[in-house]
């Protein structure tokens, strides 16, 4: 599973860092996030799914492989 943020979606909420700074982090000087790997280990997947489940923007994008 990967999973990446759209930067014209993402509007500041930081949800997706509360539930997963394993993946999502904040650009340095802004509040908007971006993933931090490339891959998503199977032991993040659900803390995952759950951040784009609840983004307000629906800005996180999960590709399965």
């Amino acid at each position: 599973m990967r999973a990446t943020v759209d930067p014209n979606r993402c509007d500041i909420a930081g949800s997706c860092v509360v539930i997963c700074p394993e993946v999502f982090r904040f650009h340095e000087g802004s509040k908007k996030a971006y993933v931090t790997r490339k891959e998503i280990p199977k032991d993040l997947e659900q803390k995952c799914l759950e951040a784009a489940k609840k983004c307000p923007n629906k800005a996180i994008i999960i590709l399965r492989d």
